[in-house]
């Protein structure tokens, strides 16, 4: 039994993780989880307050102008100086 490579395997294992136990590192590196998890949702709550503001600032400015069309791009200012029949 002394002998065979998987029983030395075996054991070097176990007390590999018996002394990640004793460390406590599996707590250590929970902790370090949990942290990083709640540095992202803050992250992540900042950029929906910053939209939210956005969204809010493009909404006043949009009633600030009567004429504010959302519809793609002006083509007014394409069309000057152009000649044709593309009605401009």
């Amino acid at each position: 039994m002394l002998t065979e490579a998987e029983f030395w395997v075996r054991a070097a294992l176990v007390i590999f993780f018996l002394i990640l136990f004793v460390t406590k590192v599996p707590g250590k590196l929970w902790t370090s989880l949990g942290d990083t998890g709640k540095a992202v949702r803050a992250e992540l709550d900042e950029a929906v307050r910053i939209r939210q503001e956005a969204t809010d600032l493009l909404n006043s400015i949009k009633a600030q102008r009567p004429g504010f069309r959302s519809q793609g791009p002006r083509t007014d200012c394409l069309c000057r100086g152009r000649s044709g029949s593309h009605g401009c």
